[in-house]
């Protein structure tokens, strides 16, 4: 029953094995988005989702787009922008940044244009540069998540956010 009522998304490892799952809700309900429970195997702080997807394409290009949410991570994915991942949580964490430092030196933060993603942005920005990576803010129109972005304004409108990016 933890998740009733939710789209489920398997969170993996960096070997690709399911160590957690995580839920959003169908309609407007709180909260938005829920995790598994914490183990000795999962431990949210520790782990971005997609990563196991994404590691190859983010070392490609030495650049990491941080995002929110699971469903950002799959749309952007299906355009295109395979170096995409989404912290488990509104704010970076310091594990996760040092999980980012061991794939790429560059960092697009791509938060939901809403005051909970700006401030994890803010919040996130000391640990990113304590980290010695380069940072880039992907400042989308407020009150919209890079989902919507990419599915009401199509993936050349993004581009120009992130060539913008600063």
């Amino acid at each position: 029953d933890y998740f009733r009522n939710r789209i489920i998304f398997p969170i993996t490892n960096l070997q690709g094995k399911t160590i957690a799952f995580g839920g959003r809700v169908l309609d407007n309900s709180l909260p938005k988005y829920i995790n598994s429970p914490e183990t000795e195997v999962y431990k949210k702080s520790n782990n971005l989702y997609g990563l196991f997807q994404a590691k190859n394409e983010i070392r490609k290009n030495n650049r990491v787009i941080i995002m929110e949410g699971y469903t950002d991570v799959i749309i952007a994915s299906q355009f295109g922008f395979e170096n995409v991942v989404a912290s488990l949580g509104t704010a970076l964490t310091e594990q996760q940044i040092y999980l980012i430092k061991r794939f790429a030196d560059e960092v697009l933060i791509a938060f939901d244009a809403d005051n909970a993603g700006r401030n994890a942005t803010l919040r996130s920005l000391s640990m990113l540069k304590k980290a010695d990576l380069k940072i880039k803010i992907i400042s989308f129109p407020f009150n919209y998540d890079p989902a919507d972005i990419i599915l009401k304004k199509g993936k050349e409108f993004v581009f120009k956010y992130l060539k913008n990016s600063g």
